[in-house]
């Protein structure tokens, strides 16, 4: 008899934590639905994750928390529960609209774009996809002013320089760049930008025996810039990028005809060429990346290889901070010369109506590539540091974007020897502004 009361009571008591599972479940579920339907979205939130943590985990209950962080802004922890739904039913649609627009207004625009492909026909239309307008072209200015002229005069002060060779000390540039992005398939995207550089220097030549100061050399610079961005759903991206360049300018040469010494003009025309690639990963809340470029610039070759990465710490675009770090090897006579280059970023928007982004480069930014290898600092003069802000508006439902910007350099000169060795015998630092602005439209 007591062995039957036993088996009865063991039996009793699975069957009532059966009924208070099934409770709880029912409860969670309940609940969870009415905070979607009342559109209380943190409570939603926090309950979703107590039912998580009780094992109740489906697909209504990861697309409820997901839409909960979505609403709320917080796109990249909703991306997390959306692909959990996915994962209880892979061909679900309604989970990946939520993906794709999650990536979109988090600024993930290329994986948003690789999901696309997951799109069934009525999805496609519906968002409108398969007939949104594919291109870019975006053209900008940029006007630079060097704070110079002082060490030009104390130059022109002195009888000769330090040692014999070349000494340009900037003045001025000006650069207008045109680029187009074409995007022919999802999840690829093909970049070509020209800009014409059009440079003042203040040129001292020396030969060991004569000189000539302060002559206004003009440097005219080409580049060609392809590159091809390739994205997936899991937010892996991948750039191969090449560039050209073609630069014309004039040194100082000098001679002699019988007891009388001249000097002339030397016309310069270099082709320089370079290529690399990144590797990014991303999708969440830190973003990382890893580079490498290779060039030949001014008759010599370059390395380049970096890391860093990216922080959203709201789980969208509204802010992100990063860091990165640049490890370079330059050619000299008998070797290569190692350098670094240390980066720091961060931006802001108002609820996506403006961007503001800033950056901080410090090193020896001389002969480096920048901006997956759009932007070369290929000039003769030696770069310490660069700040750079600018600020975007987006003019609604147009497709046109504007934007400012304004960059601040500390910058040396340095004499350039015949073997093209830098001396810093002449060093003089001094600073530069640049101002930029340009708009863009997609067609």
């Amino acid at each position: 008899m007591q062995r039957l009361i036993i088996i009865i009571l063991f039996f009793s008591f699975f069957a009532s934590v059966k009924a208070q599972d099934r409770t709880d479940f029912f409860y969670y579920d309940s609940l969870t639905y009415k905070q979607y339907e009342d559109g209380r979205w943190k409570d939603l939130a926090k309950s979703g994750k107590e039912a998580l943590s009780m094992g109740y985990d489906y697909y209504y209950m990861r697309m409820r928390i997901g839409i909960s962080y979505y609403e709320r802004k917080s796109y990249i922890n909703a991306i997390r529960h959306f692909k959990k739904a996915l994962g209880f039913n892979n061909n679900d649609q309604i989970a990946t609209e939520y993906i794709y627009y999650s990536y979109l207004f988090s600024g993930k625009y290329y994986t948003a774009d690789a999901w696309t492909k997951l799109f069934s026909l009525s999805l496609s239309e519906k968002t409108g996809v398969n007939t949104a307008k594919k291109n870019r072209f975006s053209v900008d200015y940029l006007n630079n002013r060097s704070e110079s002229e002082d060490i030009v005069n104390y130059f022109l002060s002195i009888s000769d320089l330090l040692e014999p060779g070349n000494l340009i000390i900037p003045i001025s540039y000006s650069n207008i760049g045109i680029t187009m992005f074409n995007n022919p398939d999802p999840g690829f995207v093909l970049k070509h930008s020209l800009s014409y550089i059009r440079r003042e220097n203040s040129l001292f030549s020396n030969d060991g025996t004569d000189s000539y100061p302060d002559y206004r050399q003009k440097v005219n610079q080409f580049q060609y810039f392809l590159s091809a961005l390739v994205s997936n759903p899991s937010g892996l991206l991948f750039t191969p990028s090449a560039y050209y360049i073609h630069t014309s300018y004039s040194l100082i040469g000098f001679g002699s005809s019988g007891t009388r010494n001249y000097a002339y003009l030397i016309p310069v025309k270099e082709n320089n060429i370079g290529g690399g690639a990144e590797i990014s990963l991303t999708g969440g809340m830190i973003d990382l990346y890893l580079n490498g470029y290779a060039s030949r610039l001014g008759s010599l070759n370059h390395l380049q290889a970096g890391s860093g990465f990216l922080f959203y710490p709201f789980s969208n675009n509204h802010l992100y901070f990063g860091a990165g770090y640049n490890a370079k090897m330059s050619e000299i006579v008998g070797g290569y010369e190692r350098s670094y280059v240390l980066e720091a970023m961060a931006g802001i928007s108002a609820n996506n109506k403006f961007f503001v982004d800033v950056a901080f480069l410090s090193g020896e930014i001389e002969n480096y590539v920048d901006g997956s290898g759009q932007v070369v600092y290929n000039g003769i003069n030696e770069i310490e540091r660069i700040i750079k802000a600018d600020i975007s508006v987006p003019v609604k439902d147009s497709g046109v974007i504007f934007y400012l910007g304004s960059r601040y350099t500390s910058e040396y000169t340095a004499n350039v020897l015949p073997d093209y060795y830098y001396s810093t015998s002449s060093e003089k630092r001094f600073n530069s502004l640049s101002f930029i602005g340009g708009l863009s439209w997609t067609f």
